[in-house]
This record gives C-alpha cells, structure tokens and sequence, in this order.
C-alpha cells in the first residue's frame, strides 16, 4: 500500500480494516512522518539540525536491523511489536523555535 516506513503501525501489523475512515487514518499517520521529515531537516538559524536521517533511524540502528531499506518485519518491529505507541523521535532542537514547537504539537 506504500513505501514502508510511511505507513501506520496498523497497516504494517495488517490489523486495520480497508474501509475509507481508516485509511484516511494511515494518511494522517504519513502525514505526520513527512512533517517529521521536514523539520528534522530544516535550516535553524544557520545551522542544518541534523543531514537527512529516516524515519525511526535511530531505533533500527539500536537493533542493528536495515537502515536504508527495511523490511516489512523489521519496520514491525520497530513500530509495533516492540511498543505500540513508538512514533520517531522528536530533536530536541526542535522546541527552539515557535513554528517547530507548534508542529511538534501538532504531530
């Protein structure tokens, strides 16, 4: 249905329902991660917060498990098996600025 780390924990446990509500559910979810994307990636004050990482990085890499192109039970893993509510970390850099912080709250 999409490109993997994009897609809700529901989807990738396969546990959803294919009507239209729930899958604009998984939408909101992507949603979320594109916004992560681009404010993990943005310019602050001159200064790039981090070089572009993936989604769920850093947890992948604790698990010694494929960064770059994880696998449906590696991105199960991470999201769901191991704890339900996993969602990527937030940079603390982020809580600098308003319209980051605001977002934050938002995602």
């Amino acid at each position: 249905i999409g490109t993997l780390p994009y897609m809700s924990p529901e989807l990738l446990a396969e546990t959803i329902g294919y009507e239209e509500t729930s899958l604009l559910k998984c939408d909101v979810y992507a949603l979320g991660i594109v916004f992560w994307k681009k404010e993990n990636t943005k310019k602050i004050v001159d200064i790039y917060v981090n070089n572009y990482i993936y989604p769920f990085e850093e947890q992948l890499k604790e698990l010694n498990l494929n960064v770059n192109n994880p696998t449906v039970n590696e991105m199960n893993i991470i999201i769901y098996l191991k704890e339900p509510k996993n969602r990527p970390l937030i940079n603390s850099k982020w809580k600098n600025t308003q319209k980051s912080f605001q977002l934050i709250v938002i995602i």
